[in-house]
Parts: C-alpha cells; structure tokens; sequence
C-alpha cells in the first residue's frame, strides 16, 4: 500500500515531493542536484513537447540540435550575459586524461552557440527570418534542488530566431509568449498572466524578456515560460550580419524563448490535492482508466464483465486509456493508486453493473461520491469524450476562480505588505529600480511581470501616460494638448499641456479625450469635465472607478452629445491609421472586419489570430466596463 501524503495545508513543499515519488513520476538521482524522469513523468513531458511542438511547427518553426559543450570564450563575449550565468555555470577543464586549451562550459542556454552558427549561416536579407527550435537538457548549478522545479539538469525547449527588422522581432517575442500562454490556458489548465519583467528580473542580455506567470496550490507565483526580444546585443557579440536590399550590411535582430520541465511541476501544483495528482485530459499520459470489478472464483462473472470491457475499449476511438485487470489486487487498492497518478476519468463494472447494463464514471477532480455518475454502457464511449472536455474545462475554472480569489489589488504600501503573504498583489510601482529593491528588502516580494493588459496611467505627463501618449503618436494619431492641473505651459515632447480640457480645446480644436487618469485621483471627474467642455469621444482607460462614481457620470452624459468608451478599456484602433489606448499594434492589420469586445486581452487575440489568417481589420473597439459587486452579468 501507498504511504499516506502530509496534507497541503500542513507541509506545501513536503506534500509536492511525496506525490511526485509515489504517484512515480521522478525521483533524485545520485548525482547531487539532478533528477531521474521516470516513464510517467517522462510520458506527461512528451505530450508536453507534442503540443508545443505541433505549435511551432504550424508558426513556421524547425527543429535542430546544438552542441551541449561551448567555448568559455563564447559565453564570454556578451558581457551582461556571462555576468547573469557566471554563477550557475559548470565547467569542463580536463578530457581525454588532459587538460583542454580552453574551459569548455556545459550548455546552460545556447544564446551564444546559435549566435556563432548563425553568423555562418546567414549573409543576405533573403536569408531571413531563420525560426529554429531545439529540444534539449541545460546544466545550471542549483544549490537548493526540487524535483521539476529547480535542478541542475533539466529538460527544455529553446527558440532561436534572426530577423531583418526589430519590428518582426518583437512581433515574434510577443507571438511566442501568446503561443505559450495558449498551451498553459487550454493545454495544461493553468491560467496565466502575460507580462514584461522588470530590468532586474530579465534574461540577462535581453533588451526585453516577457513571461507568463501562474498562481500554484499555495498562492506563489511561478514563471511557467519566458519569450525575450534580444534586441541586436548577441548579433552584435557574434556578427550577425546581413546584406539588405539596398547592399548594406546590417546586424540582425534575434529572440529567444523557452519552456522546461517546470511545466510539469506547475500542473502537479496548480491542480494536485491532498490524495495525489489531479492531471488535465489534453495532457494526462493516460485519460481514462478502467477498473473491472469481479468476484474470486466466479469464472462466468469474469469473463461477462471482461467481455463488456473489451466492448468499451472498441469504442474509445482516440482515447488514452488503460483497462486494470489486476485482479490480485482489491478495486479500492487500485481505485487509489490511478487517484494518486491523477487519471482524469475512471470506469467501474463489474457483475452488478452489468445486470444493470450501466458503468460507474467516477471524476478525478471531484473526489467521493459527487464525483461519480451512472452511465448506460451503450453511451459509454460518448459520455466519456463529453466528460473529459467538461472536466478540462472545469479544471480551468477551478484554477481561475482560485487565482481572482487570492489576488488582490491594495491602494497603500501598508495593504501591499498585508495582502501580499497571501497571493498575488496587482499594485502600481513607480517604475524605480531602488524603489523596487526596497520592496524586495522589506517584504521578500518580487515583481513578476508588469502585465500586458494593464490600463490606467496618470495622465500625460505620468510615467503610463507618457508612454502610451508616445505611442500613439508614433502610430499616427493626432496628440495636440494634454490636460493636467496645474501643469499647464509644460510640454510632453513637444505637445503643449494645459491645465484644463476646455483650455486645450479651445487653443487646438481637439474632439476626442484620452484619460488615463487612476480611479484615486477621481478619473470620473475627469469623464465629466472632458464631456462638459464638449469633446465629442471619450475614451476612458482608468480602471476600478468605483461604481457610484461612474453613476454619476453617466447620468452627466446624458442629453450630451458626448460618446463614452470605458472605464477600464483598451480603446479603439483603426489599423495603420490611428490608435486611441493601449492597444498593441504588432496584432492588428488592416483590413475590412470590425471588432467589438469587452475584453482587452481578448481583443488583441481576436485581431491578431485574424491577422495570422490574412484578415484584417477596420476599426477594433474595446468597450471596457469595471465589474459591478453583485452583478455577474456585468
């Protein structure tokens, strides 16, 4: 019999280890820091690698493989990068019974190899984009080793890509992380969030790293996968160059992106519970298990309760299944141990079913008695494809509804510091570096990403409002004045600030007003003001304007010409022409469909899977709108 697993609530980290050794999906090996994947494990990693890998593919991506071995001389010439690994490097300086004229380092990342090989490869704009992809193990020194989480060696994927242009770069940093985020959601049942890292936590070398981060069973944030936009720093180390169009040489622009093994420790802990695994059915090596239930020294019962199973099985068409007939061992043994390996689905028969012509369905992810369901066995087959899908699905929702739950979003520096040993904090950082330390130095919390759906600001002349003001304007959009009390007669790179919108209407004709201005500083008055000095579109991004606020503001709109787009929006885009928010315009194109949608995130994905099959768009609207405490409808 199975040892009985500590609870999650009495020991998180001691119960995540004993579920992985007893449910047998790896174990320590000999070789301090490593780890052996034995066949479970190793087979939820291969249906891991053929979802993602039929992803890249289908994005015009190819595998190749890479020397584990590189010329310390190599990781050396990208300074930052040698001075981000130099800690976690291990290094070869004998072979053959001699010592080697150079230290040769054991592939922590291929950055710099590929970067070598690529300056090889490539001599002509016609040569680009090169899109590969290698499947392979890394060493990094890990000193405080958990199984799939942190060890010495682990097993990974690395995208490595050249392109012309820094545009198509980041487009494929950003494709890639949407890619990644796609397979965690609807794949692995984990939800994520889509964000930039902070200078201090990107990929060093990077001039840009974003990543997807998932809330686990005990309310910690863990990196689930990492796209960076390499800027020309490594194309530059190594000489990547091209001949463009016009006969002049230029440096490439490369990415570089990632997912290991850490997957798997993510699904254990976003979905496990006190008896064990609970897997998701699109990745569980085995979907559905079949228990036959029959009586010592009843050959007829046996053979009429195997004989229906073997009915079964024909049916299942696609379906991972695998029939137990260890008969040796008792129903409510074996009932334990698929519960332990997280098997999503399982049947029970045996004599009684039988004369019923009726199967028990029992759920993984619903434990006891509510999770079980009386299924005529001629409906079989298509109850358990039906059921999988539910309880993927519903895993999905459980894990959402678990993250909202435990996320919080504080107002003070003091809240932050309560809330934040209980989930995740959804704060506004100022954007300094120092400032950011202290926190960490204080509270021990570290800043995950600065999510990609993420509206608010603080006005033109804060750090948001610059931004995306520089944004828009870059994209072809008319900014002619800013409005920010008491800074009027200042400018934002050359556009005039006036310390009303009725002043800066009046001096440039404006119609249409962007606010970014944070629900504390009261963004509804800035709605009315905005509406009372007659501008004729209002897009609102502020989000959390509390509800009573925007009552208010709303009945101010009404007999006025004034049209509201918001709170808490993306805005509104015309594709190659204007943008009014924050929209990203690598996922927009032009063209003839319309977009309405009331969630940011979704309708960047709207517009961008349109553009990947050469639809474009006209206008996207993103309509916004804050909850309503109470009100599931809005």
């Amino acid at each position: 019999m199975f040892d009985k697993i500590i609870p999650r609530s009495e020991d998180y980290a001691k119960w995540y280890t004993q579920v992985i050794r007893q449910a047998e999906m790896a174990d320590y090996a000999p070789v301090r820091g490593c780890m052996v994947i034995r066949p479970y494990g190793y087979a939820l990693w291969e249906n891991v690698k053929e979802q993602l890998d039929t992803r890249f593919k289908e994005t015009g991506h190819q595998n190749a493989a890479f020397p584990l071995f590189i010329p310390m001389s190599f990781i050396e010439k990208e300074a930052e990068h040698v001075e981000g690994f130099k800690p976690e490097l291990a290094v070869v300086t004998h072979g053959g019974g001699k010592k080697l004229e150079e230290p040769l380092v054991v592939r922590p990342t291929s950055e710099t190899i590929i970067g070598y090989m690529y300056s090889q490869w490539i001599q002509s704009y016609r040569d680009l984009p090169v899109l590969i992809n290698q499947w392979a193990n890394v060493v990094r020194w890990e000193l405080r080793p958990r199984l799939f989480l942190r060890t010495m060696e682990f097993f990974w994927q690395e995208g490595h890509t050249a392109h012309a242009t820094h545009e198509e770069a980041e487009e494929e940093t950003l494709s890639i992380l949407d890619l990644y985020a796609d397979f965690a959601i609807n794949e692995a049942a984990i939800p994520v969030i889509r964000g930039r890292k902070s200078e201090s936590e990107k990929f060093p070398g990077a001039l840009t790293s974003y990543t997807i981060e998932a809330m686990m069973g005990d309310k910690r944030a863990l990196q689930s996968g990492t796209s960076h936009d390499l800027g020309q720093n490594f194309a530059k180390a190594f000489d990547i160059q091209y001949l463009d169009a016009n006969q002049k040489q230029q440096h490439c622009w490369t990415t570089s992106w990632g997912v290991s093994t850490r997957m798997i420790g993510a699904i254990i802990m976003t979905h496990g519970d006190d008896q064990g695994l609970v897997l998701p059915p699109r990745l569980a090596p085995t979907q559905l298990v079949i228990v036959p239930i029959v009586p010592k020294n009843n050959d007829s019962d046996k053979q009429a309760v195997m004989q229906a199973v073997d009915g079964i099985c024909e049916t299942l068409g696609s379906v991972r299944y695998h029939v137990d007939d260890r008969h040796d061992h008792s129903p409510g043994w074996r009932f334990n141990e698929w519960e332990l390996k997280g098997v999503p689905l399982r049947i029970e028969i045996g004599p009684r079913d039988l004369s019923k012509q009726q199967i028990v369905l029992a759920r993984r992810d619903i434990p006891g008695k509510e999770g079980k369901t009386f299924v005529p066995i001629d409906n079989a087959a298509e109850t358990v494809k039906q059921m999988l899908d539910t309880i993927q699905a519903d895993m999905l929702k459980r894990a959402i509804d678990f993250r909202d739950t435990n996320t919080f979003k504080p107002t003070t520096y003091d809240a932050f510091k309560e809330v934040i040993e209980n989930g995740f904090a959804h704060a506004r950082w100022c954007g300094d570096a120092a400032c950011e330390e202290q926190v960490r130095e204080e509270t021990q919390a570290t800043i995950r990403c600065l999510p990609m759906d993420q509206p608010g600001g603080d006005g033109i002349t804060g750090r948001s409002g610059r931004f995306h003001t520089e944004q828009c304007a870059a994209y072809g959009t008319q900014i002619v004045a800013g409005a920010v009390p008491g800074r009027g007669g200042s400018d934002v790179n050359g556009i005039p600030v006036y310390d009303t919108v009725a002043e800066g209407i009046a001096a440039t004709g404006a119609d249409t007003s962007l606010i970014f201005v944070p629900a504390r500083f009261n963004a509804a008055d800035s709605v009315m003001e905005a509406a009372e000095a007659g501008v004729e579109l209002i897009v609102c991004i502020s989000e959390h304007i509390p509800v009573l606020d925007m009552v208010k503001a709303k009945a101010f709109l009404q007999g006025k010409s004034t049209r509201l787009i918001g709170p808490n929006c993306p805005g509104v885009i015309t594709p190659g022409e204007c943008k009014i928010g924050v929209m990203p315009e690598f996922a927009y194109t032009p063209g003839n469909v319309g977009i309405v949608s009331r969630s940011g995130t979704l309708t960047y994905e709207a517009a961008y899977q349109l553009k990947r099959l050469g639809i474009g768009q006209s206008t996207c609207v993103g309509i916004g709108g804050d909850p309503v405490i109470g009100d599931k409808l809005c």
